[in-house]
């Protein structure tokens, strides 16, 4: 004789030796389940505890880059063979035509315009943004007259 959950009996048949096979067959799907209940409760435990971690990471990049500011490059504090900011370029007259800009002296290319920010296609096909369009326009114009020297 042997007892299962609930309370009931399972009874051998004493002329065929078999057990009521069906219900063996549920109560095995049933403690199935339960440990597969058992394990999906463990792995959302296990994903908030990776959130928190991710969340201090996060916070601890975040304290170090305020910590950290970015250098400011002055003309003073400035190497030799180090770009000045693309601002303090200066650039002859130039048309803006959609995307493509021409200069006065016959130099042009192309900027472009995504979530509020402008870029270019620096040297070695490199995408550089900047903040503003004239910034993008200085930055185009040093790239351009300097990648053909």
């Amino acid at each position: 004789m042997l007892l299962f959950p609930g309370g009931k009996m399972l009874y051998l048949d004493k002329t065929t030796n078999t057990i009521n096979i069906m219900e063996a067959v549920g109560v095995i799907f049933i403690l199935i389940a339960l440990g597969l209940l058992v394990l999906q409760i463990l792995m959302i435990v296990k994903f908030f505890q990776i959130a928190a971690d991710v969340r201090g990471v996060k916070n601890l990049l975040a304290e170090q880059f305020k910590k950290e500011p970015l250098p400011e490059t002055s003309p003073e504090t400035r190497s030799e063979g180090v770009l000045p900011p693309y601002s303090e370029i200066s650039t002859p007259p130039y048309q803006v035509e959609g995307d493509n800009v021409v200069f006065e002296d016959g130099v042009y290319g192309t900027i472009m315009e995504k979530f509020g920010a402008f870029s270019f296609e620096g040297l070695q096909g490199k995408r550089i943004f900047c903040k503003t369009q004239e910034e993008a326009i200085k930055g185009l114009y040093h790239t351009l007259t300097h990648s053909a020297e």
